[in-house]
């Protein structure tokens, strides 16, 4: 679900004139696999499709992020 509704950001985004976009996501850490994959295949093919130079960081938390986010 987290990944098509990035993709539908994606085409939202492509549609504005500006050349660089970020995006910063907040998920849950025990969903953060379905976003990752089996070896890395879902976030792969997002950077491949999207040509994102996509990160997950275990940084620094916004104030509003849940304790499991």
């Amino acid at each position: 679900m987290a990944v098509e509704a990035v993709l539908l950001l994606e085409r939202k985004i492509n549609e504005d004139e500006e050349e660089n976009v970020s995006i910063r996501l907040l998920v849950p850490s025990k969903v953060i696999g379905c976003i990752i994959g089996k070896n890395g295949s879902i976030i792969n093919e997002f950077r491949k499709r999207t040509r994102a130079d996509v990160r997950i960081s275990k940084g620094d938390k916004p104030k509003c992020a849940d304790a499991n986010d």
